[in-house]
């Protein structure tokens, strides 16, 4: 509490100074107005003030400091009022074709809208400051959509921390991402930063190396293949341990699905077709993970669970938006508590469709909650340079794992984007299952 109280005494004191500054500066000028260094420092406080707008998003303060910006320009700050950037980017391979689409407000959602059409990587292209999305699309590759944010006079370049050059964007093998699969290239994002989430991060940016995650949660579907083939296998117990419960004490529970003659297991519900297209949940993390292991022999690649600011950063993208499709909500945008007239209910594939993040993933914002691969930890990650490490997956070395996401039970505040929850990694919570994903460029 006493460092809280000093960082606010110290907030209002910075604040103040910044307020007499100004009008020191202001008086100046009713004395002399053509005074050059007067109206150079107001300048520069009115650029930080613009900066800080447009990175928080506040479009009026960005508006008001841009026109005393304007005011008090003799010259030095064109450039920047012109508000240019520059997008420079590399490709692996080279040679790809790039299509900007400018994220434009329309209906309180941000929607991108064709800008120009440039080609081939690696180039440097001069764009109006804002936030983009450049789809990436080469002969013999999947195409990639890879957001950007251009600030003003300055380059949005991908350089890793560490690092001198760019990082060229790997472009995936043509088939390589199925169609339940988003490819979320390398780079940097903002995470934190919205004191409406629950529990937020501070705002700080993180380079995340590029991943594979699956476009919606695991369905009872894909997870009654995973127990019907260790039941084949010879291996029925293990099946029964992953199997699903509503649990009625915090070691016991009812089985979510049914059991046929030879001792498969089979959709539970009212409507088994309608369940097959549902997230799995109530299941603990240690079933998640046998799920993962399951498919990494499976399919031969390293499937584990996302790590929560993978989570984060496939739902915002890189301009720091609060939910996946902007800044503003309406609850029939994604699936929670206030979406429905009546009782809510767990959401199917295909449905929702608002709730699309700029990579292409769904249910970011609603449907169900998802396990991460990374123990909480209440400040966030702590790594050289910002660059995300991925832990191995080990259950072993904390009790609770961080989860990710809001679910149809939640409440509209838990579906911003920064939120992050605590779950104990040995229970099974009712609305919450998890993603898959790995890392890949």
């Amino acid at each position: 509490w006493a460092l809280e109280d000093e960082a606010d005494r110290l907030e209002k004191e910075a604040r103040s100074l910044e307020l007499q500054s100004t009008q020191q500066l202001q008086a100046a000028l009713n004395l002399v107005s053509t005074l050059p260094e007067a109206d150079d420092r107001l300048a520069q406080i009115y650029w930080n003030q613009l900066c800080e707008a447009e990175r928080a998003g506040d479009e009026a303060e960005a508006e008001r400091a841009e026109a005393l910006l304007r005011a008090h320009d003799r010259g030095a700050w064109a450039d920047r009022l012109r508000g240019l950037g520059e997008a420079v980017i590399h490709t692996e391979p080279p040679g790809a074709s790039v299509s900007f689409y400018r994220y434009v407000q329309q209906d309180r959602r941000l929607e991108p809208v064709l800008e120009r059409v440039v080609g081939s990587t690696p180039l440097a292209a001069a764009l109006p400051h804002g936030s983009y999305l450049a789809v990436l699309a080469a002969p013999g590759h999947d195409p990639v959509r890879y957001p950007l944010l251009i600030n003003r006079f300055e380059a949005w370049d991908n350089v890793p921390p560490g690092a001198a050059a760019p990082a060229p964007i790997r472009l995936p093998p043509a088939g390589m991402t199925g169609e339940g699969e988003v490819y979320v290239p390398a780079g940097w994002f903002t995470s934190g930063g919205d004191p409406d989430a629950s529990d937020p991060l501070r705002r700080e940016r993180w380079w995340v190396d590029g991943f594979v995650c699956s476009r919606y949660p695991v369905t009872n579907g894909e997870y009654l293949t995973f127990l019907n083939d260790l039941v084949e296998a010879g291996r029925a117990g293990e099946a029964e341990q992953h199997e699903p419960r509503r649990m009625t004490s915090p070691t016991e529970g009812v089985p979510l699905y049914t059991r046929n003659p030879d001792g498969t297991f089979a959709p539970g519900g009212k409507n088994p077709a309608e369940t097959l297209l549902q997230p799995v949940v109530c299941v603990c993390w240690g079933d998640a993970a046998a799920y993962t292991a399951w498919l990494r022999a499976r399919s031969a690649r390293p499937w584990r669970l996302l790590h929560e600011l993978e989570v984060e950063k496939a739902a915002r993208g890189v301009d720091a938006r609060f939910y996946p499709w902007g800044r503003f909500f309406d609850a029939i945008w994604s699936c929670v508590y206030n979406s429905f007239p009546n009782m809510p209910s767990a959401p199917i594939v295909g449905t929702f469709t608002t709730d699309v993040s700029p990579y292409g993933v769904y249910w970011l914002a609603g449907g169900a909650s998802t396990w991460c691969i990374n123990p909480y930890h209440r400040s966030g990650e702590v790594a050289p340079g910002n660059r995300l490490i991925v832990p191995p997956m080990d259950a072993s070395v904390a009790r609770t794992m961080a989860t990710r996401g809001a679910s149809w039970m939640s409440p509209d505040r838990y579906a911003r984007a920064g939120g992050r929850f605590a779950g104990i990694a040995t229970m099974r919570y009712a609305t919450v299952g998890f993603r898959v994903g790995y890392s890949f460029g």
